[in-house]
Protein backbone atom coordinates (compact mmCIF):
# COMPACT_ATOMS: atom_id res chain seq x y z
CA UNK A 1 0.00 0.00 0.00
CA UNK A 2 1.32 3.54 -1.39
CA UNK A 3 1.77 5.72 2.35
CA UNK A 4 -0.79 8.77 2.45
CA UNK A 5 0.57 11.81 0.59
CA UNK A 6 1.86 10.17 -2.38
CA UNK A 7 -0.11 10.95 -5.54
CA UNK A 8 0.72 9.38 -9.13
CA UNK A 9 1.74 12.47 -10.96
CA UNK A 10 0.57 13.20 -14.23
CA UNK A 11 3.39 11.58 -16.91
CA UNK A 12 4.30 14.25 -19.71
CA UNK A 13 2.89 10.94 -22.39
CA UNK A 14 -0.68 12.17 -20.99
CA UNK A 15 -0.71 16.28 -21.39
CA UNK A 16 1.51 15.60 -24.97
CA UNK A 17 -0.74 16.56 -27.96
CA UNK A 18 -1.81 14.45 -30.63
CA UNK A 19 0.80 14.27 -33.39
CA UNK A 20 -0.70 13.48 -37.34
CA UNK A 21 0.59 10.05 -37.11
CA UNK A 22 -0.42 8.71 -33.87
CA UNK A 23 -4.39 10.01 -34.52
CA UNK A 24 -6.78 7.43 -35.66
CA UNK A 25 -9.83 8.61 -36.98
CA UNK A 26 -11.99 5.76 -34.70
CA UNK A 27 -10.65 7.55 -31.66
CA UNK A 28 -13.43 10.21 -32.50
CA UNK A 29 -16.74 10.10 -30.39
CA UNK A 30 -19.65 9.70 -32.27
CA UNK A 31 -21.11 13.05 -31.33
CA UNK A 32 -18.33 14.72 -32.53
CA UNK A 33 -19.04 13.02 -36.69
CA UNK A 34 -22.41 13.85 -36.10
CA UNK A 35 -21.58 17.49 -35.27
CA UNK A 36 -19.58 17.37 -38.33
CA UNK A 37 -22.08 16.22 -40.78
CA UNK A 38 -24.52 18.33 -39.30
CA UNK A 39 -27.27 15.92 -38.32
CA UNK A 40 -26.55 15.88 -35.09
CA UNK A 41 -30.15 17.07 -33.01
CA UNK A 42 -29.87 18.40 -29.57
CA UNK A 43 -32.18 16.68 -27.00
CA UNK A 44 -35.05 19.19 -26.10
CA UNK A 45 -35.02 20.48 -22.95
CA UNK A 46 -38.31 20.48 -21.07
CA UNK A 47 -38.74 23.77 -18.69
CA UNK A 48 -37.71 23.07 -15.08
CA UNK A 49 -40.42 22.73 -12.84
CA UNK A 50 -41.46 24.88 -9.99
CA UNK A 51 -40.27 23.96 -6.75
CA UNK A 52 -43.60 23.92 -4.51
CA UNK A 53 -43.09 23.53 -0.64
CA UNK A 54 -46.52 22.56 1.14
CA UNK A 55 -46.99 23.85 4.47
CA UNK A 56 -46.09 21.59 6.99
CA UNK A 57 -49.43 21.83 8.65
CA UNK A 58 -51.85 24.31 7.03
CA UNK A 59 -54.65 24.20 9.91
CA UNK A 60 -52.00 25.05 12.83
CA UNK A 61 -51.17 28.38 10.66
CA UNK A 62 -55.11 28.80 10.38
CA UNK A 63 -55.83 28.09 13.68
CA UNK A 64 -52.91 30.53 14.95
CA UNK A 65 -54.72 33.32 12.55
CA UNK A 66 -58.03 32.41 14.03
CA UNK A 67 -56.73 32.59 17.97
CA UNK A 68 -55.07 36.26 17.18
CA UNK A 69 -58.40 37.31 15.44
CA UNK A 70 -59.64 36.40 18.84
CA UNK A 71 -57.24 38.56 20.89
CA UNK A 72 -57.70 41.41 18.74
CA UNK A 73 -61.05 41.59 19.25
CA UNK A 74 -60.67 41.28 22.96
CA UNK A 75 -58.30 44.03 22.97
CA UNK A 76 -60.63 46.23 21.13
CA UNK A 77 -63.83 45.65 23.55
CA UNK A 78 -62.18 46.49 26.57
CA UNK A 79 -61.19 49.66 25.85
Amino acid sequence: MKPVGEFRRRTKSSTKSISEDTFNIEDIPPIAKKIEDGTYQPPVLKPAKKHYFPQKNPKRIVAGKKAAEKRRTKSESSK
